[in-house]
Protein backbone atom coordinates (compact mmCIF):
# COMPACT_ATOMS: atom_id res chain seq x y z
CA UNK A 1 0.00 0.00 0.00
CA UNK A 2 1.42 3.40 -1.01
CA UNK A 3 1.65 6.43 1.18
CA UNK A 4 -1.08 9.02 1.28
CA UNK A 5 -0.55 11.75 -1.36
CA UNK A 6 -0.98 14.42 1.34
CA UNK A 7 1.73 12.76 3.44
CA UNK A 8 4.04 12.59 0.41
CA UNK A 9 3.47 16.26 -0.42
CA UNK A 10 4.08 17.27 3.19
CA UNK A 11 7.28 15.18 3.33
CA UNK A 12 8.54 16.74 0.06
CA UNK A 13 7.83 20.24 1.37
CA UNK A 14 9.61 19.51 4.66
CA UNK A 15 12.65 18.05 2.88
CA UNK A 16 12.81 20.99 0.48
CA UNK A 17 12.58 23.43 3.41
CA UNK A 18 15.40 21.59 5.23
CA UNK A 19 17.61 21.80 2.15
CA UNK A 20 16.84 25.49 1.64
CA UNK A 21 17.68 26.24 5.27
CA UNK A 22 20.91 24.21 5.18
CA UNK A 23 21.98 25.85 1.92
CA UNK A 24 21.06 29.30 3.24
CA UNK A 25 23.26 28.89 6.32
CA UNK A 26 26.21 27.35 4.47
CA UNK A 27 26.16 29.69 1.48
CA UNK A 28 25.90 32.67 3.84
CA UNK A 29 29.01 31.49 5.70
CA UNK A 30 31.10 29.94 2.93
CA UNK A 31 29.79 31.22 -0.38
CA UNK A 32 28.80 29.06 -3.31
CA UNK A 33 32.22 27.71 -4.25
CA UNK A 34 33.19 27.14 -0.61
CA UNK A 35 30.15 24.94 0.04
CA UNK A 36 30.06 21.31 -1.04
CA UNK A 37 27.00 19.20 -1.70
CA UNK A 38 28.34 16.82 0.97
CA UNK A 39 28.25 19.69 3.48
CA UNK A 40 24.70 20.60 2.45
CA UNK A 41 23.59 16.98 2.90
CA UNK A 42 25.27 16.77 6.32
CA UNK A 43 23.75 20.08 7.45
CA UNK A 44 20.28 18.98 6.28
CA UNK A 45 20.68 15.49 7.76
CA UNK A 46 20.10 13.67 4.49
CA UNK A 47 22.01 11.90 1.72
CA UNK A 48 23.91 13.62 -1.06
CA UNK A 49 21.62 11.82 -3.53
CA UNK A 50 18.57 13.40 -1.94
CA UNK A 51 20.10 16.86 -2.35
CA UNK A 52 20.60 16.13 -6.06
CA UNK A 53 17.06 14.73 -6.31
CA UNK A 54 15.64 18.09 -5.22
CA UNK A 55 18.28 20.40 -6.69
CA UNK A 56 20.42 19.16 -9.61
CA UNK A 57 23.17 21.71 -8.86
CA UNK A 58 24.33 24.00 -6.05
CA UNK A 59 23.37 26.90 -8.32
CA UNK A 60 19.80 25.57 -8.52
CA UNK A 61 19.64 25.44 -4.71
CA UNK A 62 21.08 28.97 -4.45
CA UNK A 63 18.52 30.19 -6.99
CA UNK A 64 15.68 28.61 -4.97
CA UNK A 65 16.98 30.30 -1.81
CA UNK A 66 17.11 33.68 -3.55
CA UNK A 67 13.60 33.21 -4.95
CA UNK A 68 12.39 32.37 -1.44
CA UNK A 69 14.06 35.50 0.01
CA UNK A 70 12.65 37.76 -2.70
CA UNK A 71 9.18 36.29 -2.10
CA UNK A 72 9.48 37.03 1.62
CA UNK A 73 10.45 40.66 0.92
CA UNK A 74 7.61 40.99 -1.61
CA UNK A 75 5.16 39.70 1.00
CA UNK A 76 6.42 42.28 3.50
CA UNK A 77 6.10 45.06 0.92
CA UNK A 78 2.58 43.91 0.09
CA UNK A 79 1.65 44.00 3.78
CA UNK A 80 2.08 47.80 3.79
CA UNK A 81 1.15 48.58 0.17
CA UNK A 82 -2.34 49.78 1.08
CA UNK A 83 -1.07 52.47 3.45
CA UNK A 84 -1.95 55.68 1.63
CA UNK A 85 0.44 58.09 3.33
CA UNK A 86 3.91 57.65 1.76
CA UNK A 87 5.74 58.38 5.04
CA UNK A 88 3.65 55.81 6.89
CA UNK A 89 4.08 53.27 4.05
CA UNK A 90 7.88 53.67 3.98
CA UNK A 91 8.06 53.60 7.78
CA UNK A 92 5.82 50.54 7.87
CA UNK A 93 8.01 48.66 5.42
CA UNK A 94 11.19 49.65 7.26
CA UNK A 95 9.75 48.35 10.52
CA UNK A 96 8.38 45.04 9.19
CA UNK A 97 11.61 44.44 7.29
CA UNK A 98 13.66 45.15 10.42
CA UNK A 99 11.62 42.65 12.40
CA UNK A 100 12.01 40.12 9.59
CA UNK A 101 15.79 40.55 9.40
CA UNK A 102 16.09 40.12 13.18
CA UNK A 103 14.17 36.85 12.94
CA UNK A 104 15.93 35.67 9.76
CA UNK A 105 19.57 36.71 10.08
CA UNK A 106 20.82 33.79 7.94
CA UNK A 107 18.47 34.80 5.14
CA UNK A 108 19.76 38.35 5.19
CA UNK A 109 23.39 37.18 5.43
CA UNK A 110 22.76 34.99 2.39
CA UNK A 111 21.26 38.00 0.60
CA UNK A 112 24.41 40.00 1.39
CA UNK A 113 26.62 37.14 0.20
CA UNK A 114 24.66 37.05 -3.06
CA UNK A 115 25.77 40.65 -3.63
CA UNK A 116 29.46 40.05 -2.90
CA UNK A 117 30.29 36.43 -3.80
CA UNK A 118 31.10 36.28 -7.55
CA UNK A 119 29.49 32.85 -8.06
CA UNK A 120 26.33 33.83 -6.17
CA UNK A 121 26.19 37.17 -7.98
CA UNK A 122 25.87 35.28 -11.26
CA UNK A 123 22.90 33.36 -9.85
CA UNK A 124 21.34 36.55 -8.45
CA UNK A 125 21.84 38.42 -11.74
CA UNK A 126 19.60 35.90 -13.49
CA UNK A 127 16.78 36.61 -11.03
CA UNK A 128 16.72 40.34 -10.62
CA UNK A 129 17.58 43.35 -12.61
CA UNK A 130 19.00 46.27 -10.64
CA UNK A 131 16.17 48.74 -10.56
CA UNK A 132 17.17 52.32 -10.88
CA UNK A 133 15.71 55.43 -12.38
CA UNK A 134 11.98 56.06 -12.23
CA UNK A 135 11.16 52.42 -11.44
CA UNK A 136 13.29 52.36 -8.27
CA UNK A 137 11.05 50.79 -5.58
CA UNK A 138 10.96 53.92 -3.41
CA UNK A 139 10.91 56.60 -6.11
CA UNK A 140 7.11 56.74 -6.27
CA UNK A 141 6.79 57.32 -2.51
CA UNK A 142 9.42 60.06 -2.47
CA UNK A 143 7.89 61.66 -5.53
CA UNK A 144 4.53 61.77 -3.70
CA UNK A 145 6.35 63.47 -0.82
CA UNK A 146 7.56 66.22 -3.14
CA UNK A 147 11.20 65.20 -3.47
CA UNK A 148 13.13 67.06 -6.15
CA UNK A 149 15.13 63.84 -6.74
CA UNK A 150 12.90 60.90 -5.73
CA UNK A 151 15.20 58.22 -7.17
CA UNK A 152 18.21 59.38 -5.16
CA UNK A 153 16.14 59.90 -2.02
CA UNK A 154 14.71 56.39 -2.43
CA UNK A 155 18.17 54.92 -2.89
CA UNK A 156 19.46 56.82 0.15
CA UNK A 157 16.61 55.53 2.30
CA UNK A 158 17.13 51.97 1.05
CA UNK A 159 20.89 52.16 1.60
CA UNK A 160 20.38 53.42 5.14
CA UNK A 161 18.11 50.46 5.90
CA UNK A 162 20.60 48.05 4.35
CA UNK A 163 23.32 49.50 6.56
CA UNK A 164 21.27 48.94 9.71
CA UNK A 165 20.41 45.37 8.71
CA UNK A 166 23.98 44.58 7.62
CA UNK A 167 25.40 45.83 10.90
CA UNK A 168 22.91 43.67 12.77
CA UNK A 169 23.78 40.43 10.99
CA UNK A 170 27.56 40.95 10.74
CA UNK A 171 28.58 42.80 13.88
CA UNK A 172 29.55 40.93 17.05
CA UNK A 173 28.04 43.87 18.96
CA UNK A 174 24.26 43.59 19.48
CA UNK A 175 22.25 46.01 17.37
CA UNK A 176 18.97 47.60 18.37
CA UNK A 177 17.42 47.22 14.93
CA UNK A 178 13.99 48.55 15.93
CA UNK A 179 15.53 51.57 17.66
CA UNK A 180 17.76 52.40 14.68
CA UNK A 181 14.91 51.95 12.21
CA UNK A 182 12.70 54.24 14.32
CA UNK A 183 15.46 56.85 14.44
CA UNK A 184 15.96 56.61 10.68
CA UNK A 185 12.22 57.01 10.13
CA UNK A 186 12.08 60.05 12.41
CA UNK A 187 15.17 61.73 10.94
CA UNK A 188 14.77 60.81 7.29
CA UNK A 189 11.02 60.71 6.87
CA UNK A 190 8.98 62.31 9.59
CA UNK A 191 11.14 65.43 10.09
CA UNK A 192 12.15 65.98 6.51
CA UNK A 193 8.96 65.20 4.62
CA UNK A 194 5.42 66.24 5.12
CA UNK A 195 2.86 64.19 3.30
CA UNK A 196 0.85 65.95 0.60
Amino acid sequence: MGRNPDTNARQRAETSAQLLEAGRRLFADRGLTGTTVDAIAAEAGCSKGLVYHYFPTKEALAEAILIDWLAQVATLAASVADIADPVDRLAGFARVMGTHVEANADGYRFNLRSLTDPALREVAAKLSSHRSGADHPWAEAFEALGSDDPVTDGQLFQTSLLGIFTHHVLSPVPTDVAGLVDRLVKRTLERQWTST
